[in-house]
C-alpha cells in the first residue's frame, strides 16, 4: 500500500507554487505571528469533510462483494468483516480525532483569464473579503519541509497530497488503494493510520479550487506539549494549531504576496510594503492583481 501511494504521489505534477487566500486580517496575523494555522477539519466550510470518503468506501466495498464474479481475495476479505461495526468505529474516530488541514490551491492548472497565478476571482470572493484581501504564494518544497518539522515535533501524522473530486479516474483509483488498505485491517485499532486518507477526498462542488492539502494527525496518547488553541471562526470557537514558517528565515517559503482587487489596492500595496520592510521580511515581491473587479 505504501509502495502505491508513493507510486501515485510522483505521477502526480507536483507544482512549484501554491496560493493560501486570505483576508486582510489573516494575512497580517500570518506575517506577525510567522505561521500558518492548520484548522480542525470538522470546522472547515464543507460539511461532508471526510464523509464524501466514507460514503465511497462504503460504496465501493458493496460493489465489490456484490458483483457476481467477485470471489477475489480482496472481496473475501471484506465479505469476512464485521462491516457495519468497523463503519462504526471508523465514523465515531472521525468525530473524535484531531486532524487538522492546511488548504492551498494550485493556480497554474486555472483556465481562466486572470493574468497571473494567486489571481483567481472565485477565490479572491470566497475567501478573501470579496477582493479585500490577499493572496501568498508559496514554494511548495519549503512549505513542505516545515510543516514535516513540525509534525515530528509535534507527534504528528503528515500528509501532503492534491484533492481529488468526483468520480475521476484518479478518484477511483485513489477509493480502490483505499478499500484494500481497509481490507487488510485486522483490529479497528488500525483506524488511525487510515484517516488522514480520507482528507483528500471532496465533494464535486469544490472542483475549482484545486486544492493541495497538508492533512496532520494528532494520535492520542502522544506525550508532546498539546499544540491545540482556539480562535473565533465563521463556525464560533475553531480549533487550530499553528505551525511556524518563519518569514525573515533564508528558508522561508513566502515567496510573492498578491494585492486583491478592491478599490483600495494602491493604499493596501504601500501599506504592506512599509510593514514587510519594518519587520525584516525580505525577498517577498508585493504585486497588485489583474482583475478589474470593483467588488462590493
Amino acid at each position: 500500500m505504501e509502495e502505491q501511494e508513493r507510486q501515485q504521489t510522483t505521477n502526480q505534477a507536483l507544482p512549484e507554487f501554491l496560493y493560501h487566500y486570505t483576508t486582510e486580517k489573516g494575512l497580517y496575523g500570518i506575517l506577525e505571528e510567522g505561521c500558518i494555522w492548520a484548522t480542525h477539519y470538522r470546522f472547515l466550510n464543507d460539511f461532508t469533510e471526510c464523509l464524501e470518503a466514507v460514503d465511497r468506501l462504503e460504496s465501493k466495498t458493496q460493489q465489490l462483494i456484490s458483483c457476481p464474479t467477485g470471489q477475489t481475495a480482496l472481496a473475501k476479505k471484506l465479505k469476512s468483516k464485521d462491516r457495519e461495526n468497523w463503519l462504526d468505529a471508523l465514523k465515531s474516530r472521525l468525530r473524535t480525532s484531531d486532524m487538522y488541514v492546511i488548504s492551498l490551491t494550485n493556480d497554474s492548472t486555472n483556465d481562466s483569464n486572470s493574468q497571473k497565478p494567486g489571481d483567481r476571482l472565485s477565490l479572491w470572493r470566497g475567501y478573501a473579503d470579496d477582493g479585500r484581501g490577499f493572496s501568498l504564494e508559496f514554494s511548495h518544497e519549503s512549505l513542505k519541509e516545515k510543516v514535516q518539522s513540525f509534525a515530528t515535533q509535534k507527534e504528528m501524522t503528515f500528509r501532503f497530497e492534491r484533492c481529488l473530486y468526483g468520480k475521476s479516474p484518479e478518484e477511483e483509483e485513489k477509493i480502490q488503494a483505499i478499500t484494500t488498505m481497509w481490507a487488510g485491517f485486522v483490529s479497528t485499532q488500525n483506524i488511525d493510520d487510515f484517516l488522514p486518507f480520507f482528507a483528500f477526498i471532496k465533494n464535486q462542488s469544490f472542483f475549482e479550487e484545486q486544492e493541495w492539502r497538508f492533512a496532520l494527525l494528532r494520535l492520542p496518547n502522544c506525550k508532546s506539549e498539546d499544540p491545540v488553541a482556539f480562535h473565533s471562526g465563521q463556525f464560533g470557537q475553531t480549533p487550530h494549531v499553528a505551525v511556524t514558517l518563519d518569514f525573515k528565515s533564508a528558508g522561508s517559503p513566502l515567496k510573492r504576496i498578491v494585492v486583491g482587487p478592491s478599490p483600495d489596492r494602491d493604499h493596501a500595496t504601500e501599506a504592506l510594503n512599509r510593514y514587510l520592510e519594518k519587520n525584516g521580511i525580505s525577498d517577498v515581491p508585493v504585486v497588485v492583481s489583474g482583475i478589474p473587479f470593483r467588488g462590493r
